[in-house]
């Protein structure tokens, strides 16, 4: 009985390789961009209307009670969701990429981080449409927004949400190749990410307990939203703690590249 061994290229033998696989990245993208935007009312469905609803609904049921601390909740909320879509929407896809792309992983060669890296790439274009209408509703909300502020920590925020997704979509992608099983469990996980997430509520105003914040602040959307926020609501952001975030976030995506790493030696192997 033969056994597929995937090559075996050294890291940096590999980043040399880059530039010849780019039009294989953008390839691929473009493919799930397609695949989304194949119905243009639904891939606008679920660009912009899918988190304008789900901010909708938690706005007139969180309004009077979570929501009475803010003036602005709604873009609150909505600013949480345009984050969330990147991660939460491009993580559930690319967790299973290996499995869904078997086929193409066993026939060519190619750098295999690339392919959950994709799936990254494709959510940024709802992330970009997203960002343009929210940045439309500010507008018309009349809020007092200092532009050089908002674009300032609009781009720390993205770059920690590209080093952060980077990081856990190459883990969950190796994960769920080598634990078959990690499918079944995802969902909760992704619930659970999602609900210890800043996205509708503030944790220095909803929680009281200092243990109970500081693992919160240990899911890694809430040092992004932190970020965007205090550009948009000129929230204060604490130094200490947007340093330790920003290491959080370059931690998160060297773990998840040498995890990666590791597994990609007999990720072929395991499909």
């Amino acid at each position: 009985m033969f056994r597929i061994i995937s090559n075996k290229v050294n890291g940096l033998e590999e980043l040399k390789r880059l530039p010849a696989y780019h039009q294989l990245f953008w390839a691929l993208t473009w493919r799930n961009v397609r695949l989304q935007y194949q119905n243009p009312l639904m891939g606008f469905f679920t660009a912009v209307i899918a988190p304008l609803l789900m901010t909708t609904i938690f706005y007139v049921v969180l309004g009077n009670k979570v929501g009475e601390d803010f003036k602005y909740y709604f873009l609150y909320i909505y600013s949480g969701f345009i984050f969330w879509n990147v991660f939460g929407a491009g993580l559930a896809r690319a967790h299973t990429s290996f499995l869904q792309n078997s086929d193409l992983v066993k026939k060519i060669y190619f750098p295999r981080f690339l392919l959950p890296l994709t799936y990254l790439a494709a959510k940024l274009v709802d992330f970009a449409i997203a960002l343009i209408l929210f940045t439309l509703l500010v507008v018309i909300s009349e809020l007092d927004l200092e532009w050089g502020r908002f674009i300032y920590f609009s781009l720390l925020s993205m770059v920690s949400l590209l080093l952060i997704c980077s990081g856990v979509f190459l883990a969950f992608s190796a994960i769920c190749v080598r634990f078959r099983g990690f499918q079944m469990v995802f969902p909760f996980v992704s619930q659970a990410m999602f609900f210890s997430a800043p996205i509708v509520y503030d944790t220095q105003l909803s929680i009281t307990s200092e243990m109970v914040k500081a693992l919160f602040w240990l899911n890694p959307l809430t040092g992004v939203l932190s970020f965007f926020r205090a550009g948009v609501f000129s929230a204060p952001l604490d130094p200490w703690a947007a340093m330790i975030h920003t290491l959080f976030a370059i931690l998160i995506f060297v773990a998840g590249a040498i995890w990666f790493k590791i597994e990609d030696t007999h990720l072929v192997d395991r499909l």
